[in-house]
């Protein structure tokens, strides 16, 4: 079963076609420029064995740790944490970090929450896309698109699943793509935006994020075509920097 989960991951170059769902709960955590080389150092020592452990139990499928590229914030740098987790029972750890670390290693695991200057979460379902072979570490960047549906979630979803799935994936400079609705919060924090789904696009480079946007597209005179204004607005993008990986 753990396999089978797996193989629906949206990482790698071996791809196929996956509908299975499964929860992505990012989680932004941003701190001072000064304390980003020890965040990572202390991510890599401590924390992703606690998601390693939950990933051989089954309880977790994936995690990774992200950079934001963009938008940059001066003097400080937000770390982005992707926890894929079964649909049953997301955020249900099978292993507790009690488990994993002695006495001294906990408080030592603890020391740089202080230093957090803020965070929040966005919690979505994974409603399809083109993946990966099991097992896989995700390519070193994604570009995240932040969607606002302006007419039914249903048209919406098979807009994407039916007409723009089947383009990226012809797409020689994308490497993963997939749709995600958000779930949780309904509304953006810090009043920037409602967001109803988010699309991400994998990319070996960020010179193929570049060079993919770089493309002029030849434009759809069908006159069954529906305009994608009508359907959904993409308010704004985020591009990530892989950081580490656990699978």
């Amino acid at each position: 079963m753990k396999k089978l989960v797996i193989l629906i991951l949206l990482f790698s170059s071996s791809f196929g076609f996956a509908q299975d769902e499964f929860f992505v709960r990012l989680h932004y955590i941003t701190y001072k420029n000064s304390d980003a080389k020890d965040v990572i150092e202390h991510e890599k020592k401590y924390w992703s064995k606690v998601h390693k452990a939950n990933i051989d139990s089954g309880s977790k499928i994936a995690w990774d740790m992200w950079e934001v590229q963009a938008p940059k914030e001066d003097g400080h740098t937000t770390f982005v944490y992707a926890h894929l987790e079964p649909l049953n029972h997301p955020g249900m750890l099978g292993v507790s970090p009690q488990e994993v670390f002695s006495k001294n290693e906990w408080s030592s695991a603890n020391k740089l929450r202080p230093k957090q200057v803020r965070s929040r979460g966005i919690e979505t379902v994974f409603k399809g896309g083109f993946v990966p072979a099991a097992g896989e570490k995700p390519t070193s960047y994604v570009v995240l698109n932040f969607m606002d549906v302006k007419k039914s979630s249903y048209e919406y979803e098979q807009m994407e699943l039916n007409r723009f799935m089947p383009i990226h994936k012809k797409n020689k400079f994308i490497k993963g793509w997939g749709l995600h609705k958000v779930v949780y919060p309904l509304a953006m924090p810090f009043g920037q935006d409602k967001t109803d789904y988010i699309t991400a696009d994998f990319y070996e480079s960020y010179g193929d994020i570049m060079k993919r946007y770089s493309e002029t597209p030849k434009p759809n005179n069908s006159p069954q075509a529906v305009p994608m204004g009508e359907i959904r607005e993409n308010l704004r993008q985020e591009v990530f920097k892989l950081v580490l990986s656990e699978r």
